[in-house]
């Protein structure tokens, strides 16, 4: 096994990288508006208020309100394609979002986990509050439920830190480009040629898995988003529409952490840059994202920890091993929510395992990482 595809550690910086950035759905979500004339005013203060959002960037901060106004434009112009509720509406959310008043979920956009647990295999999750729908054998006997990957619903109450991560990444994104273009001119001035420093591939769950050819997927999933996009809304920009993506998908980003603690105890909360985004999959009214993890030894370490307190506070938590199989790490499982958990070693049965979770999804996720390993 090499080693993880991340590790713990300040890599901030590296959360700007544009490449991996999978998108969000923006079409395909206008069956519950309200109307033409709806759609034509809500794409009206769309375009007002990312004028706004880009005036900022451009001089800085401008006071509260002004931010309020950014991240609720913002926020309006990712959402309208996810849901039916009027711009006005999802502005009001936005601001009051930013000011940490409001709370509840965001229709229609999710965030999923592809974790490997080194030398184990793909996290998967069991539920069993809903109508059983597989069997998962185990050595104390069968149980019911079903196996999905971590994560789950985006809230309200991860927009701000995705607001402010988002502003963050188009910042260094100038910067970087900047950069670039500075040491493409010095290398043309010297006769050099730019060399690739980072590596190519990455062993994951037994197979080798071409970085380029992700990165080269993701980018092609914003590119026909925004083609879409396009066609359903001229009045705006490529830009425009790239930016409303790529918070969507910091917004999911932020969301799967969340998520990922809640159900298991691996606090990745501060660090979500260590999610490597993949492509989306787009459903008629969500979009769904989905993050490559290998778990970092350190946060293997604390959920180990988290475990242990949970255990010593009773409560709704439990602390376990995978529910068959070698417990080479003990996770602090929400039983409101799960059973246990499996690690599956194999992709392509962990792709047949979820099938029955978030209609599909995650079956096609674990397939579209599989056309991107090498043989």
């Amino acid at each position: 096994m090499q080693q993880p595809l991340i590790e713990s550690g300040d890599r901030s910086s590296s959360s700007s990288s544009s490449s991996w950035c999978g998108s969000s759905s923006s079409s395909g979500c206008y069956g519950s508006s309200k109307g033409r004339v709806v759609y034509a005013s809500m794409f009206m203060v769309v375009c007002l208020l990312l004028s706004l959002l880009l005036l900022q960037l451009s001089w800085g901060d401008m006071g509260v309100s002004a931010a309020a106004v950014s991240a609720a434009a913002a926020a309006a112009a990712a959402a309208i394609p996810l849901s039916p509720l009027p711009a006005s509406l999802l502005q009001r959310e936005a601001a009051a979002a930013l000011r940490g008043e409001a709370e509840g979920r965001m229709q229609g956009l999710r965030g999923f986990i592809l974790l490997e647990i080194p030398n184990s295999g793909l996290l998967l999750l069991l539920q069993n509050r809903k109508k059983p729908k597989q069997a998962v054998h185990t050595p104390q006997g069968e149980l019911q439920g079903y196996l999905q990957l971590p994560g789950g619903h985006a809230d309200w109450t991860d927009f701000p830190a995705a607001f402010a991560r988002h502003k963050q990444q188009q910042q260094q994104q100038v910067l970087l480009q900047q950069q670039q273009q500075q040491v493409a001119l010095q290398q043309l001035q010297q006769g050099e040629q730019q060399q690739q420093q980072e590596p190519r591939f990455v062993t994951f769950c037994g197979h080798k898995l071409d970085l380029h050819r992700a990165r080269a997927a993701a980018a092609a999933a914003i590119e026909e988003r925004v083609k879409q996009q396009q066609e359903q809304q001229p009045q705006l920009q490529r830009e425009e529409l790239l930016q409303q993506q790529l918070l969507l998908q910091e917004w999911a980003r932020v969301a799967a952490a969340r998520e990922l603690h809640e159900e298991t105890g691996i606090d990745l909360r501060q660090q979500p840059e260590l999610l490597l985004p993949l492509a989306p999959i787009y459903g008629k009214n969500a979009a769904s994202f989905f993050f490559l993890l290998q778990l970092p030894a350190a946060a293997a370490a604390a959920a180990a920890a988290a475990a242990s307190q949970a255990s010593a506070a009773g409560g709704p938590y439990a602390t376990q091993g995978p529910l068959k199989g070698a417990p080479q790490v003990l996770l602090r499982i929400d039983k409101r929510e799960h059973v246990g958990f499996v690690l599956e070693a194999n992709l392509e049965a962990a792709a047949a395992e979820v099938k029955y979770h978030s209609k599909g999804r995650g079956s096609r996720a674990i397939a579209q990482l599989l056309s991107l390993m090498e043989n």
